[in-house]
């Protein structure tokens, strides 16, 4: 084994693969799946058999639905994770997860889209909620190959004294994001026609509209999430530092008092 494909110390800490790095990784794997789906497609309007059809279009659901938990679980990693120098892993162990977290893992990602990457601004090893859920980390695989800007080492996010409770800032998020969700529904609902706003006929221009405005929603509902985690929210905002300190010596005083 050469040098540079040494695993690393056990001492040494893991490396975390940025956003940008994991979205390339994404490509790659897109790219692939559309790939053989294509293949497949040509293969059956080729043959033109309706038994080669039914045997083949499921294989193709299948194999887009399991690509990806299954290689997670037997490979540790994607083709694309691999092409992009990454893996996935335990965040305990930092091995192979099973089947069925890699599954969770799939599902989530898939329903979540990029909504889900979000967290990663707000989590110490930069895991995407996907992540969090299946209790997973993305790290580098050969260190010796990463560049600087492809990996991250675990943040300490100290909360700012004043930080309002874990649920009190969850609250917070979910409000404004309903709220947001409302505005953003009304705005569309102004812009469309009666037909499309039923989902019954849109115009391109109108489906333009129905992209950038869900686009700007899920945006928006991310960085709701991380100004929210970090108590920038109105309602849900870290007190000034002498304001901190003066409650806690006030809950201090109110203890002492009744012990």
């Amino acid at each position: 084994m050469s040098e540079a494909s040494s695993p690393a110390p056990a001492s040494a800490p893991p490396l975390y693969g940025r956003f940008a790095v994991r979205l390339r990784g994404l490509v790659v794997d897109a790219a692939i799946l559309a790939g053989f789906a294509v293949a497949v497609s040509i293969v059956v309007d080729v043959i033109e058999s309706a038994m080669l059809s039914r045997i083949l279009m499921p294989l193709l659901v299948g194999i887009v639905l399991l690509y990806d938990p299954v290689m997670v679980a037997r490979f540790g990693g994607t083709i694309g994770h691999r092409v992009v120098n990454l893996r996935v892993a335990d965040s305990r162990t930092e091995q192979r997860v099973g089947f069925f977290r890699a599954l969770i893992r799939s599902i989530l990602k898939t329903f979540l889209g990029l909504l889900s990457f979000f967290f990663m601004a707000i989590t110490r090893r930069h895991q995407a909620l996907h992540d969090l859920a299946a209790g997973t980390v993305v790290i580098i695989h050969d260190r010796a190959a990463a560049k600087a800007h492809e990996y991250a080492v675990e943040a300490e996010f100290v909360a700012p004294p004043g930080t309002v409770s874990g649920l009190r800032r969850v609250l917070a998020i979910a409000a404004y994001s309903i709220g947001l969700y409302v505005v953003n529904t009304v705005v569309l609902v102004l812009f469309l026609s009666d037909a499309c706003s039923l989902g019954e006929a849109c115009t391109p221009t109108e489906e333009l509209i129905l992209g950038v405005g869900t686009l700007l929603f899920f945006v928006g509902v991310g960085l709701l999430i991380v100004f929210g985690w970090r108590g920038k929210l109105p309602g849900a905002r870290a007190k000034p530092a002498d304001e901190a300190a003066e409650a806690s010596r006030a809950s201090a005083h109110d203890q002492a008092e009744h012990s």
